[in-house]
């Protein structure tokens, strides 16, 4: 498993899960369009997130190789009432004990919206 130095701050509950979700409220004044384009732009440079296709306009899929040479799916998916839902999982049935991955995946998108320019 990963250290847990990583996690210093957080409840366990949340290393003991593969699937991390989390919940954003956008303020009003936000688009999640706004959000997908500033995502996407801060990701483009880092090779370990690779954009996926998506079935809907409404979410945006990443492929995120970690450096065990397994690979998370993660999917930021907005909402008809403002919110922003960000799942990360592993891509296979089988994968390395390693459940905090999953959250850093999480807490690194949070981080990217919150680093959101405010709007004008």
């Amino acid at each position: 498993a990963m250290e847990f130095d990583d996690f210093r701050h957080i409840d366990l509950k949340y290393y003991l899960k593969p699937k991390q979700k989390a919940e954003i409220i956008l303020s009003e004044n936000v688009s999640p369009d706004q959000v997908f384009a500033h995502i996407s732009a801060s990701l483009a440079a880092n090779k370990n997130w690779k954009p996926r296709k998506s079935d809907s306009s409404d979410t945006l899929c990443f492929a995120v190789k970690s450096s065990y040479k397994s690979t998370d799916l993660v999917s930021i998916e907005s909402t008809p009432d403002n919110r922003l839902l960000i799942i990360s999982k592993p891509k296979g049935l089988i994968w390395l004990v390693d459940f905090g991955r999953n959250y850093l995946n999480v807490i690194k998108l949070i981080n990217i919206i919150k680093s959101l320019p405010a709007p004008r």
